[in-house]
């Protein structure tokens, strides 16, 4: 509580920078992407930031973004 009011989080309270997996040829490999983000949800996560402060959104192109 803050103030005396009930303070709900938009988001949710545990956001995590989940970081983007690649292939040895350097494709975004999708796979373990979405098991890797399965599993932070599935085990706390209220939601996850894609492309956010991991370092490596400056090497997707704009469709491997969107994907």
């Amino acid at each position: 509580m803050r103030g005396g009011v009930r303070w709900t989080p938009v988001l949710g309270e545990i956001l995590t920078a989940i970081v983007t997996p690649f292939k040895e040829d350097g494709a975004v490999d999708l796979e373990r992407f979405r098991a890797l983000a399965s599993h932070l949800v599935e085990n706390g996560s209220d939601g996850l930031v894609v492309t956010g402060t991991t370092g490596e959104s400056p090497t997707l192109s704009d469709r491997e973004r969107f994907e």
